[in-house]
């Protein structure tokens, strides 16, 4: 379950970032394009994306590995099964 989890939370974040990077390319190409952005709101674009990663990421890598709490769960069940196997 958290395998698929993470790969969707891996894909959400590639495709962010690419149609991030699609819109500041646009913006780039202000003399050729009809299309532009002020430069306040490329740096919140880009900002958001930064903390969207690094959001998501952190979200994954906890769910995956566990916090403080999934530690103390995980030593709680370790000394039960060295206690029953005795």
């Amino acid at each position: 379950m958290l395998e698929g989890y993470s790969n969707r939370v891996f894909w959400f974040v590639v495709w962010y970032c690419v149609a991030v990077g699609v819109l500041l390319i646009a913006a780039g190409f202000k003399g050729t394009t009809t299309f532009e952005l002020s430069d306040t709101i490329l740096a919140i674009i880009a900002g958001s994306t930064a903390v969207a990663v690094i959001g998501l990421i952190g979200m994954v890598i906890t769910g995956l590995f566990g916090g403080k709490q999934a530690l103390k769960v995980k030593a709680k069940s370790t000394k039960k099964k060295k206690a029953s196997t005795s």
